[in-house]
């Protein structure tokens, strides 16, 4: 839809917002140009062409046209789709178009801009989230197929003598309240103990599935848990983890994944479906849809889930 308004024109510059009683200077606030125009903000302005320079994204041999917006337009979405550029570098294309606009306006109505390369790290965060939201809604709708298709996963236990230890977190957007829970069991599909924990201030879901891990691998590490199998349904921080050289964007959570993992002498992460995952993700929801605030740690498992957790075990 904004790539529309674009090049048809209907996004609002200096002149336009000036017939709606706007009044803003119509030099460009960024480079200070005269004649603001939708092509300079998206391409002509100084901090468009370092933008467009430090994507790694090539220019056109003459430099962007500056009469043409339809021409710079066309140009990019071609090097979106040029197979010869990196993946990470093309995919980047929209997101530095409507970042620049974005940036635009936060100048004009708050008087805030990025710097440069906040700007970029910006762009890729965005594209980066986006594409891996895309990945897991193309797993839960493989994942759905194949449920619809009968093909049913449940939980089955660690080898002797790892234990396997499954998390699940839960997010209120309101509130801003997370919810996490962790269950531990053995080869022999017992649960040993579980737990719940509730965190406030939480912004996004991402971080209460990040504090979800590091609080479950501190209380593993205090309660000196040596062989750990670490089940969740978080694939991206599995893969930030086990491949940190290939999720940049995580790298800071890997690092702190890493460091708290450091603590347990032998560990292994894999993937759990929310079908296998059922227990702790209910504890966890308890936290965010029934108000359960208090955390604790406790042996077994609670008695509001005995049919999962027995059924669970005797299926093993």
């Amino acid at each position: 839809m904004f790539l529309w308004k674009t090049v048809s024109g209907a996004i609002p510059v200096a002149e336009r917002l000036a017939t709606r009683g706007v009044k803003i200077d119509p030099r460009c606030l960024a480079c200070g140009f005269e004649g603001e125009s939708i092509n300079h903000v998206l391409f002509l302005c100084t901090l468009a062409r370092q933008t467009w320079a430090l994507s790694n994204i090539p220019s056109l041999v003459d430099g962007f046209a500056e009469h043409s917006l339809y021409h710079n337009i066309f140009h990019v979405i071609s090097m979106s789709r040029n197979a010869g550029l990196p993946t990470e570098s093309r995919r980047t294309v929209p997101w530095i178009i409507w970042t620049l606009w974005k940036n635009r306006n936060n100048l004009i109505f708050d008087g805030k801009v990025f710097h440069q390369f906040d700007l970029l790290a910006k762009i890729k965060d965005d594209s980066d989230h986006w594409f891996l939201a895309q990945q897991v809604q193309k797993d839960d709708e493989q994942n759905t197929s194949k449920a619809s298709a009968g093909i049913h996963k449940v939980w089955k236990p660690p080898d002797n003598p790892w234990l396997k230890c499954n998390i699940a977190s839960s997010w209120d957007k309101h509130n801003k309240v997370g919810g996490a829970a962790w269950v531990l069991r053995n080869s022999l599909g017992v649960v040993l103990l579980h737990s719940r924990c509730s965190f406030s201030e939480i912004e996004t879901k991402q971080d209460a599935e990040l504090r979800c891990w590091l609080w479950a691998l501190e209380s593993m590490h205090n309660l000196k848990i040596r062989n750990l199998l670490l089940a969740a349904e978080e694939k991206y921080l599995m893969d930030a983890v086990l491949r940190p050289a290939a999720w940049p964007s995580f790298y800071a959570q890997s690092e702190s994944l890493l460091f708290a993992l450091s603590h347990i002498p032998r560990w292994q992460i894999m993937f759990e479906e929310r079908c296998a995952n059922k227990g702790a993700f209910l504890i966890a929801q308890s936290v965010t849809r029934e108000d359960r605030r208090q955390s604790y740690v406790a042996t077994g498992y609670p008695f509001w889930l005995h049919e999962l957790f027995s059924e669970e075990m005797y299926t093993t």
